[in-house]
């Protein structure tokens, strides 16, 4: 596993548990070149919805 222990997923409210099961919630995170976060959301938006945000 990449991301284990769920360290990074967990820093961006993306792991979601079902008892004692957790998985990984599809997010998209879009972070710019100064490290600030532009862009959130859970799930598949549409790739123009992320690009406009930048």
């Amino acid at each position: 596993m990449v991301d284990a222990g769920f360290a990074v997923a967990s820093a961006y409210d993306a792991v979601m548990g079902f008892g004692p099961l957790r998985i990984v919630n599809r997010t998209v995170v879009g972070i710019a070149k100064d490290g600030t976060i532009v862009y959130y959301r859970h799930g598949m938006p549409a790739t123009d919805e992320i690009l406009a945000a930048f």
